[in-house]
């Protein structure tokens, strides 16, 4: 027997599960899926390096304040080094050099010199990797020191996605020599330090939208359609809930309780 309040939760974790299978199933069959719409702030990237190139500056990416790929933030660490990817193989294109910051957890470290290494090889430029462009800067200097690097490098984008506690200070620094900012968190607590310090900004579960975007991966951008479902599902129930407690019927209520 299931314990009482625990059933809609119960429903809700199937519903899920199914619409996920269902999408995931349709990429098995090559069927056509939902697509992702495009999202400003990827598209910047783009323009962003096009600037750079054209000024003769590079670019600087922090992939967030967490580097673990496990755990509750590791779908967003995902995500952040899948456009750190797709940053790279845009700024190798056009012989963009790209300096990293990296978080305060040493794990990171290879996993993003093994996706540097990769991006410019599918690019057929790997003589542009430079391990000395991936900076590490221990657990607690790395917010001060990613300003420095911005500064002292004088980079024309400043690209920093991922998970970050509060991220505003680098992003002023980048402002005060005219680089073009673009941040992203799913923390949302920390949304408003992007909001108001980049020009474009990826909102919270856009980070994930964005990382699967870029990854041209099938099957990720058919869990993303899955949970979509999900929460147009759970919005109609709220949407519901309150119409029928304005009209003081319970039926829904009940049902939500059980």
């Amino acid at each position: 027997m299931l314990k009482t309040g625990v059933i809609f939760d119960l429903i809700v974790l199937v519903l899920l599960f199914a619409m996920m299978s269902y999408y995931l199933w349709m990429v098995s069959k090559g069927k056509p899926i939902p697509r992702i719409r495009r999202i400003p702030a990827v598209d910047a990237i783009e323009e962003g390096i096009g600037r750079c190139a054209e000024m003769g500056r590079p670019i600087h990416y922090s992939v967030g304040d967490f580097g673990q790929i496990s755990g509750e933030w590791g779908p967003a660490v995902i995500s952040a080094l899948n456009v750190y990817k797709h940053t790279l193989k845009l700024a190798a294109k056009q012989e963009v050099p790209v300096y990293t910051s990296l978080p305060g957890v040493a794990e990171i470290i290879p996993v993003v010199q093994g996706i540097a290494q990769s991006a410019y090889a599918e690019e057929g430029k790997p003589e542009l990797y430079r391990e000395d462009n991936i900076l590490y800067y221990g657990p607690s200097a790395y917010k001060i020191a990613r300003c420095g690097t911005v500064l002292r490098n004088n980079v024309a984008l400043n690209v920093q996605v991922g998970v970050f506690y509060t991220e505003i200070q680098s992003h002023a620094v980048a402002a005060q020599i005219g680089a073009i900012n673009i941040g992203g968190t799913t923390r949302w607590t920390a949304m408003y330090g992007q909001a108001i310090s980049c020009d474009y900004v990826l909102i919270c579960e856009e980070v994930l939208a964005a990382g699967t975007l870029v990854s041209g991966d099938p099957s990720m951008t058919a869990t993303l359609a899955g949970e979509d479902i999900v929460k147009i599902f759970l919005i109609g129930i709220g949407v519901l809930g309150i119409l029928t407690g304005l009209m003081h019927i319970d039926a829904l209520i009940n049902v939500l309780k059980m």
